[in-house]
C-alpha cells in the first residue's frame, strides 16, 4: 500500500500527516505531528556578532558541560526512562553515560540523593533551558547562530549552548548561569525569570522550572555549543525586576498596593484557589514549607494551636506524599511550635505563591501587642512626653497653651528654663515619630487657636484580632521589588 506525507497549516502550526491509501482509493490517516508554531517575528533575522558555533559536542562532553563539578559536591543527576515510569540518579559521569542508553531524559540542574525530581529536592541551579519550537513564517526552522542572535537581541543574554531536540528543527537552548540554591524562593525566582523569558521570546511555557526534562541528545541528535557564556544570576534577577518596574510604571491603571478590605473575609481566604491547594497537597516544593505555611495562616487568623496540630497532624499529613525522603511527622509539629512562637504575624505571600504557582493578592497578618516605650533622646522631648503622662497620656487644649505649660512645669535637669520655640519642635518631631499623635481641626491645618487633643501613644498598645490588606506587590526573597 502506498504512504505519502502531507503538510499544511493549521493556525499557527505547521502539521505533517503520514497517510496510506487503501485498496478501495481513500486514504487513513496513520500518523499526524505538530512540527512547531509559526511566527513572521523573526523572519528577518541575521547573526552579527556569532556567525557559527565554537564546536559541537559529543555525548560525554556535553554531560561533563552540564555537571561541571557537582559530582565532586556529591550531587546527583537524574536520567528519566522512557515512559517517565523508572528514573536512575547518577553520581558519576560514568553512570551518565551507561544508563543513557535506556534512559530518554534528564534534569540538568542537580539533587540530593534520594530518588525523586520533586522541586524540593533540587540543590544547585545553573542552567536554565527553553523549548524553541519556533519556525518562519514559511515553515522554515531557524538555525541554531539564528536562535543565537534571538536570544542576543531579545533579552540580551547569550546561550552556553543549543541542542536538537527529538523534534526536527526543534531545540533546547540553555542559559548557563552562577549556581544558586534549591530553596523555596530561589526556585521560585528562577521560575518567574525563565517565565518571562520564555514569554519574550515565544518559547514553549510548558518547558518551565528547574526540575524539568529535556531529551538526552542521543541517535545523531547535535549539540552546539557556543562558549561558556556564564551569567550573574543577579543580573538575569536585576533584568527581570527593569522589566517589572517599568511594567507597572507604563500601566495606564494605577494598581493598589495595599489597604484594608473588609469585603475580604475569613470564607474567602479558606476558599481562595492557592489555599485550596496547600490544604488539598497540590503544592510543588518543600512539604515542610507548605505545612509551616498553613500553620502561619491558622495563627494568623486566630485560631488555637491545639485545632490547628489536630487538623495538620491528622487530617493534613495522611495524605501527604512521602515519595523521596520521608517527611516526618516531628518535623511538621516543630513547624507548627515555630508558627505559633510569636515571632512570625503571618504566612509569607510569596512562599504561598511559589508553593502553588497562584497568584495571592492578599496579606493576612494577626493583630500583636507592641510596646512603644520612648527612651530619652533628648531633654526637650522627655519634658513632653513627662507632662502627657503625668496627665494620664492625654490633654485637649490649644498647641500655644500646652507649649507654654510644659515649660512653666516641667524641670530641666540642666536648671534652666525650656524654650518655647524647642518645645514646638520636638513636639513635630515626636508626632512625626508616631509616639504623639493629635487631630489637626483648624482651618488649614491651624491648631494655634483652636482646642485639640493630645494623646501619647506609649505603653502598651493593643491590636486584637486578624488584619486582612490587598497587597498586589512583588517580593523577592522576602523584599518588596515594586
Amino acid at each position: 500500500m502506498k504512504k505519502e506525507i502531507i503538510k499544511f497549516q493549521y493556525g499557527n502550526k505547521f502539521i505533517y500527516q503520514e497517510v496510506e491509501e487503501l485498496e478501495n482509493g481513500n486514504k487513513k490517516v496513520i500518523s499526524r505531528t505538530i512540527k512547531g508554531k509559526i511566527t513572521n517575528k523573526y523572519d528577518n533575522v541575521k547573526p552579527i556578532y556569532c556567525l557559527f558555533p565554537k564546536e559541537e559536542l559529543n555525548l560525554r562532553e556535553f554531560f561533563e558541560l552540564i555537571v561541571g563539578d557537582r559530582f565532586e559536591q556529591k550531587d546527583f543527576v537524574i536520567e528519566v526512562y522512557n515512559g517517565y515510569e523508572q528514573i536512575k540518579h547518577c553520581s558519576s559521569l560514568e553512570e551518565l553515560m551507561r544508563y543513557s542508553k535506556w534512559a530518554d531524559h534528564f534534569v540538568p540542574n542537580t539533587f540530593y540523593k534520594w530518588q525523586s525530581r520533586s522541586i524540593e529536592n533540587l540543590r544547585c541551579i545553573q542552567w536554565m533551558l527553553f523549548d524553541f519550537e519556533l519556525r518562519k513564517s514559511n515553515g522554515q526552522a531557524f538555525t541554531p547562530v539564528e536562535i543565537w542572535e534571538i536570544f542576543r537581541s531579545e533579552i540580551g543574554f547569550m546561550p552556553t549552548f543549543i541542542k536538537e531536540s527529538k523534534t526536527p528543527g526543534s531545540y533546547h537552548v540553555a542559559l548557563k548561569h552562577t549556581s544558586i540554591n534549591g530553596k523555596l524562593e530561589s526556585t521560585y525566582l528562577f521560575k518567574r525569570i525563565q517565565k518571562k523569558i520564555a514569554d519574550i521570546i515565544g518559547t514553549d511555557d510548558g518547558a518551565i522550572g528547574a526540575n524539568h526534562n529535556y531529551s538526552i541528545p542521543k541517535n545523531g541528535k547535535r549539540v552546539f555549543y557556543f562558549g561558556d557564556n556564564t551569567i550573574d544570576f543577579n543580573d538575569l534577577k536585576n533584568w527581570w525586576i527593569g522589566l517589572l518596574k517599568e511594567s507597572n510604571k507604563s500601566s495606564k491603571t494605577p494598581r493598589r498596593t495595599g489597604g484594608k478590605v473588609t469585603s475580604i473575609t475569613e470564607h474567602l481566604i479558606w476558599n481562595h484557589a492557592a489555599v485550596q491547594a496547600l490544604q488539598n497537597q497540590e503544592f510543588e516544593g518543600s512539604r515542610n514549607e507548605a505545612g509551616f505555611t498553613l500553620a502561619l495562616l491558622h495563627y494568623a487568623l486566630g485560631i488555637d494551636q491545639k485545632e490547628t496540630a489536630e487538623y495538620l497532624l491528622e487530617k493534613w499529613f495522611p495524605l501527604v506524599s512521602q515519595e523521596g525522603q520521608k517527611y516526618h511527622l516531628s518535623a511538621l509539629k516543630a513547624s507548627i511550635r515555630s508558627a505559633y512562637s510569636k515571632k512570625y504575624r503571618g504566612p509569607s505571600k510569596e512562599k504561598i505563591e511559589a508553593l502553588t504557582g497562584i497568584e495571592f493578592n492578599i496579606r493576612v497578618f494577626r493583630g500583636q501587642y507592641k510596646r512603644q516605650l520612648r527612651h530619652n533622646k533628648n531633654e526637650n522631648q522627655q519634658a513632653i512626653i513627662n507632662y502627657l503622662r503625668e496627665h494620664k497620656g492625654k490633654v485637649t487644649m490649644v498647641q500655644t497653651d500646652l507649649i507654654k505649660d510644659i515649660c512653666k512645669t516641667q524641670k530641666s535637669p540642666l536648671g534652666k528654663k525650656f524654650s518655647i520655640d524647642s518645645i514646638k519642635r520636638n513636639l513635630r518631631g515626636l508626632k512625626k515619630l508616631g509616639f504623639i499623635d493629635w487631630q489637626t481641626k483648624g482651618s488649614g491645618g491651624n491648631t494655634k487657636d483652636k482646642a485639640v487633643e493630645f494623646v501619647l501613644k506609649d505603653g502598651i498598645q493593643s491590636n486584637d484580632g486578624y488584619i486582612i490588606e490587598e497587597d498586589h506587590n512583588v517580593y523577592v526573597y522576602g523584599e518588596k521589588v515594586n
